[in-house]
């Protein structure tokens, strides 16, 4: 189907209605969690910001590890089942028993690396959090998709000025706790005031659908990983070679990538159910068409946006002491292009099922980054990290421009 006759068709105004609700949403949402980051730059030294940044960098990584894939693999399977009360309960348990099994692996993991308790509970937080947003995402609760988030943040925004002006704290193991807590005690509330109606049943944990879940969820965990991992080796090794300040700076430059997400998660959060639920291949162009020309736009508005102003937006965020994080900014808007593009093809491949094609990306862009880095950084500094990350997430592009080709054949 030609692109141009594709949008010249009419949307529905209800999916239309659900995108702008979620990335509404998700926009406040990312906002107050960029606010919470943009105030522990204010509060904390470039030092402290960077050591912060850092394990939370490993701690959302080990995260990665234990809930990338099993709620991926919820939301598809919900949405395929939502009238199914029974199976949806017994998706449900299997995925958790999963889960658990693998946060106690991961945690044991981490305590005999690093013997650092704040990055256990850092992990904790974001797979749980991981399994509550698949759950909902594949029930398609888009009023609770556009809230939850929000809400974690204005929470932790919150705590953080009572732990800061309240009780005089500015320890960093104080922020770190807010930050792996908060999202817990939110999911206990939301649980409390809106069930989902699931009941978790230990009896019904079957081989065959644990198989099942887990042969899924390693595609996505290994898309996922990689993409994290990317981004957590820069961190390393920018901390190896120029130490926490300059992780300070680069987190800066990383951070306000996040318009970029915000620009199109609403529209990737509603195609990848709403590509699993309809088998229909004619549907999936005409939806994935549209995604590809708003993704591609409005991300090339952000980018000419930062090319013009970044370096404004740095020293009235952030301070004039930020400011040489200008340069790697705009080199990481043009990667976060890339990676616009290349989260819509994810949503595509792996709500029609096709998981290991976002998987054979993320692996291509983590090898081809890492290696671009590692070459980059002892010279360049946090500019070869922004190279490696940029050129990594083209060749994701790449790899997904094959798929789509070979899968239209």
């Amino acid at each position: 189907m030609d692109l141009l006759e594709t949008l010249g068709e009419k949307i529905p105004f209800p999916w239309i209605k659900r995108i702008s609700v979620v990335t509404a949403g998700q926009i406040l949402a990312q906002g107050a969690g960029f606010a919470f980051l943009v105030i522990l730059a204010w509060f904390y030294s470039k030092d402290e910001y960077g050591y912060i940044r850092y394990v939370l960098g490993i701690g959302t990584f080990a995260g990665t590890v234990v809930s990338a894939g099993v709620p991926a693999a919820l939301a598809r399977y919900f949405a395929k089942n939502k009238d199914n009360k029974d199976l949806l309960n017994d998706y449900f348990s299997n995925g958790i028993s999963i889960n658990l099994f693998l946060m106690g692996c991961t945690s044991l993991i981490l305590y005999l690396i690093y013997q650092d308790p704040m990055l256990i509970l850092i992990m904790a937080g974001v797979s749980i959090v991981g399994i509550y947003q698949g759950m909902v995402r594949g029930l398609l609760l888009y009023g609770r998709i556009a809230s939850f988030q929000l809400t974690v943040n204005l929470v932790k925004i919150a705590f953080l000025f009572v732990l800061v002006y309240v009780l005089g704290v500015r320890h960093t193991g104080g922020v770190l706790f807010i930050y792996g807590v908060t999202p817990i005690l939110v999911i206990v509330i939301y649980s409390a005031c809106f069930p989902l109606g699931l009941r978790l049943r230990p009896h019904r944990i079957r081989k065959q659908m644990v198989k099942e879940i887990s042969i899924f969820s390693a595609w996505v965990t290994g898309s996922t990983l990689s993409n994290s991992a990317l981004s957590t080796f820069n961190l390393i090794i920018i901390e190896v070679y120029r130490g926490y300040a300059d992780v300070a700076v680069y987190s800066v430059a990383y951070t306000l990538m996040i318009p970029f997400t915000l620009s199109t998660i609403g529209l990737n959060i509603i195609l990848y159910p709403k590509i699993a639920e309809n088998p229909d291949p004619a549907r999936h162009r005409k939806l994935m068409h549209y995604a590809m020309a708003y993704s591609i736009s409005v991300s090339l508005l952000l980018l000419g946006f930062y090319y013009l102003f970044g370096g404004w937006v740095i020293r009235a965020l952030f301070s004039e002491g930020y400011a040489s994080a200008y340069p790697p900014l705009v080199i990481l808007s043009t990667g976060a292009l890339f990676i616009n593009i290349r989260t819509s093809f994810s949503a595509y491949f792996e709500g029609s099922g096709k998981p290991y094609i976002s998987t054979a990306d993320s692996v291509t862009s983590a090898i081809i980054g890492i290696l671009v880095s590692t070459l980059l950084v002892p010279h360049y500094g946090i500019l070869g990290a922004a190279w490696g990350m940029t050129i990594g997430f083209l060749m994701a592009c790449v790899v997904d421009l094959i798929g789509w080709i070979y899968r239209e054949k």
